[in-house]
């Protein structure tokens, strides 16, 4: 017994390091290709303005986006398996929870004409808040998914130490021996009228190793058509160690990209392509490299002699390098301070404190096109 335990959690040591590693791959082709389809949505809509291709271009990135939370709900279930997040507890007002979700569901409730009811709580809460936001945002999804008529409520029903957060719906409802199986991952139902919804049966995989991960529980009732009720259960924090949130500044206006040097890294020739596409259609100037000494050989022996005003850079490139030395070295040889971005697919805590400490901007492949302008017009302004 003893060896085939061991047996069973080598394997499953294994098909999570693969998930995770397999997810971390399939993220560079999708990345480019998301890059791809948004210079050509960008280019008919400035160049041709037609409407069939303008449906086929947002087709494309349609099933891009689909793929996109496929790989990142693979390698969010790899890293719960693999008992990588660590949360971080701390004391919060549940009723800021509750508004940053309001404004996110209540607007896809009303593009499907349903009402999206939020009864707020001033309770204080104490666990990870951006693990617990992850399963709410699931159960909501979940909700609305599921659900043609009617509405969503979310509020939150006291107890005596802890706060229960509740997502109700009028949706479908589950038939009563299937409620075990909806935690299962790539389970879905798939008779009646969930057959003619669409998922890929991870969210509440992922809802419910979050909360072991949190370790809270998740209660779920259903009456089949009539609607369902999942909830999680949250220890009640201290008010008086909630920590003060410091208020955003306001984001700046978008700036013209007309002739911006941007020097751009990446090992990967598809993904220099896509860059290259995209940002010459908001009409920056590219340098394409894949190596801080390709990189540092085309800046040598550039006509104009113009320095870049910003590095994109891949944080994994190849013989083990990194992006963040390359950015150093590049910086070194121009002796000049340039401000850099680094994107990466990898989202362990050992790069992320890496890149914050060296004071790098950071963002997450595949890029989101409006995502990545407005890191573009904000590390330009530190120049």
């Amino acid at each position: 017994l003893t060896v085939a335990k061991a047996a069973a959690e080598a394997s499953h040591q294994g098909k999570t390091r693969f998930l995770a590693a397999a997810s971390h791959d399939l993220m560079q082709p999708l990345n480019a290709a998301k890059l791809f389809a948004s210079a050509l949505n960008e280019r008919q809509q400035s160049m041709f303005n037609d409407e069939q291709m303008a449906q086929l271009a947002n087709n494309l990135e349609s099933s891009l986006n689909s793929a996109e939370q496929l790989i990142s709900a693979l390698i969010e279930i790899s890293k719960l398996d693999a008992g990588n997040l660590t949360p971080r507890q701390q004391h919060f007002c549940a009723a800021d929870l509750l508004n940053v979700l309001n404004k996110e569901f209540s607007a896809l409730c009303a593009d499907k004409d349903l009402q999206f009811r939020r009864v707020c709580s001033q309770a204080t809460l104490y666990t990870d808040p951006i693990m617990l936001r992850r399963v709410l945002q699931n159960f909501l999804t979940n909700a609305i998914r599921y659900t043609e008529t009617g509405g969503i409520l979310l509020g939150c029903r006291q107890h005596k130490n802890s706060v229960e957060i509740q997502v109700w719906d009028t949706g479908f409802g589950i038939p009563e021996d299937r409620l075990d199986d909806i935690f299962e991952e790539f389970n879905r139902i798939e008779t009646g009228a969930h057959s003619k919804t669409t998922g890929i049966g991870l969210g509440l995989a992922i809802a419910q190793r979050t909360a072991r991960t949190l370790g809270l529980e998740i209660r779920v009732t259903s009456m089949e058509g009539k609607g369902s009720m999942f909830a999680i259960r949250v220890p009640r924090g201290q008010a008086s160690a909630v920590a003060r949130m410091e208020a955003r500044p306001e984001v700046a206006a978008q700036q013209d990209l007309h002739q911006v040097r941007i020097l751009v890294i990446d090992n990967d020739e598809s993904i220099l392509d896509g860059m290259q596409a995209l940002l010459s259609q908001w009409g920056c100037e590219i340098i394409t490299a894949t190596s801080a000494a390709d990189a540092i050989n085309q800046l040598s022996h550039a006509d104009d002699g113009q320095l870049p005003q910003l590095i994109l850079a891949d944080y994994h490139l190849d013989n083990d390098l990194l992006g963040t030395d390359a950015i150093h070295d590049v910086r070194a040889h121009l002796q000049n301070h340039v401000s850099a971005v680094v994107i990466t697919a990898d989202r362990t805590a050992a790069m992320k404190q890496e890149v914050k400490e060296a004071g790098f901007g950071l963002m997450h492949k595949p890029l989101r096109p409006a995502v990545l302008r407005k890191m573009i017009n904000k590390y330009l302004k530190l120049n």
